[in-house]
């Protein structure tokens, strides 16, 4: 996705946040309330990332175990 105005009409505002410790494929992703982000698993065995989990803090713009 490209923000709005980069030769697109994308209405949604897009902003980079920070990456996840692990790259992903085919992973499970729930939200906890308006705060939180839980990824799961993985299909892919990139550093363990297909039986870790990480918490994504959406107000911080963090990830932790």
């Amino acid at each position: 996705l490209a923000a709005k105005g980069e030769g697109n009409n994308n209405p949604l505002p897009i902003s980079k946040k920070s990456s996840m410790k692990y790259g992903r494929h085919g992973h499970s992703v729930t939200a906890v309330r308006d705060r939180f982000l839980v990824v799961t698993g993985s299909r892919i065995e990139n550093k363990d990332a297909h039986s870790s989990c990480e918490f994504y803090n959406i107000d911080l713009d963090i990830w932790f175990d």
